[in-house]
């Protein structure tokens, strides 16, 4: 209960909330009630510790949003799902612990910054310019690619993030809870106007759907774990630039 209240204190009360309309300022006031803190704390455990997620929870509203102030062009706009504070919440914890559990293992590969502790995206770019002044210096060779992993979310296989989430200590029950609300979501429309009647999603006769959502509260952690794997792997085939040091070097940075 002590975490749950933690978490609605530093949560924002203009966040929107899902479809059912539990927004953040109910769950605010209820953290001040014991009674009521303490229930909602049990949902929430009760879907971490069983794998089960709700039927409330498997709804979501998507909403596109700007990248680029005044860019009204449809490609230039990314759809985030807008899911229930609760669940969210759950999801977020999940991003914790991994990014925590990562951190005191020392499981994440020294080459991909941004997102963590001490760390701060500039440093590739400041990177990238060193070793690019360096090759030159030295009338070196390299073959550089910059790869901006366009919809990176929607290609994660969900045995690979169970695998990778598993690896750095996340447990089987919340993990299944989370993939079972994406298989099962069905995704509304909201726009300025209203919302849409129809939904698309969550057919279980058709085969069930990969990558996990946009605005997933757990994902950037999840592509964090994937990412990482990726990258030892890259450096494991001789991938990189290994003339400055022993090892190969990959930047590699989520946006």
């Amino acid at each position: 209960m002590e975490d749950h209240i933690s978490a609605m204190k530093k949560s924002k009360e203009a966040t929107t909330g899902g479809r059912s309309g539990l927004n953040v300022g109910m769950f605010k006031a209820n953290s001040k009630v014991p009674e009521l803190a303490q229930l909602d704390a049990s949902m929430r455990s009760l879907s971490n510790y069983t794998g089960y997620s709700y039927k409330r929870s498997q709804t979501c509203a998507d909403v596109q949003l700007r990248k680029r102030s005044g860019n009204i062009n449809a490609e230039e706009h990314r759809t985030i799902c807008v899911s229930e504070i609760d669940s969210n919440t759950n999801l977020k914890l999940i991003g914790k612990q991994a990014m925590w559990n990562s951190e005191r293992a020392k499981a994440l590969t020294r080459d991909n910054l941004g997102g963590r502790k001490g760390m701060r995206p500039v440093e590739v770019s400041m990177n990238q310019r060193l070793l690019y002044d360096l090759i030159r210096a030295k009338r070196g060779r390299a073959v550089i690619m910059s790869n901006d992993a366009w919809g990176c979310y929607d290609r994660i296989a969900r045995i690979a993030i169970l695998q990778a989430l598993w690896r750095l200590g996340i447990p089987r029950p919340p993990i299944l809870a989370m993939l079972e609300m994406i298989q099962n979501m069905q995704h509304y429309i909201r726009t300025a106007f209203r919302e849409s009647t129809r939904s698309c999603g969550g057919d279980p006769s058709k085969h069930a759907p990969q990558g996990i959502l946009q605005g997933d509260r757990a994902g950037p952690a999840g592509w964090f774990a994937i990412c990482s794997i990726m990258i030892d792997c890259m450096k494991a085939e001789g991938y990189g630039y290994a003339d400055v040091s022993d090892e190969s070097c990959v930047f590699c940075v989520r946006r």
